[in-house]
């Protein structure tokens, strides 16, 4: 393994592709719990807003342009995978619903669904084959 190309080839395997998916995942969440901690503003999930609209806008961009299976892990499953949360908004939803607040439970649920949506259609827009990464 002397060339650059054989350390690549030896790192992509299929056996590699979990530790890639893991690593991504790892860092997706480090990034997310930083998000929480930079947005927390009352009790707005405002930093688990701008990681799912930020997630769902990198993953739709990164599906037309990202072929390499590696990649494809380290980013999409892992990092992207890692950052995103449904579970966290649905317990926000739940909770706001048993409390009472029916009104605000369904506005975040549509707003966070409606944000995500717009995120991936923007993602997906433009000039964008599938390319080698």
């Amino acid at each position: 393994m002397n060339t650059r190309i054989e350390r690549e080839s030896f790192l992509c395997r299929a056996r590699f592709l979990p530790l890639w998916a893991a690593l991504g995942g790892g860092l997706g969440a480090l990034l997310r719990y930083g998000l929480e901690n930079l947005f927390a503003l009352g009790g707005l999930p405002l930093g688990i807003w701008i990681a799912n609209v930020l997630g769902c806008f990198v993953l739709a961009w990164s599906v037309r342009r990202m072929s390499r299976a590696h990649v494809c892990h380290f980013w999409q499953v892992g990092l992207l995978g890692g950052l995103t949360t449904f579970s966290a908004v649905s317990v926000r939803v739940l909770e706001l619903m048993q409390a009472g607040c029916v009104f605000s439970a369904t506005f975040e649920a549509a707003l966070m669904l409606g944000l995500c949506l717009l995120a991936v259609w923007l993602g997906l827009r433009g000039e964008g084959e599938r390319q080698s990464s």
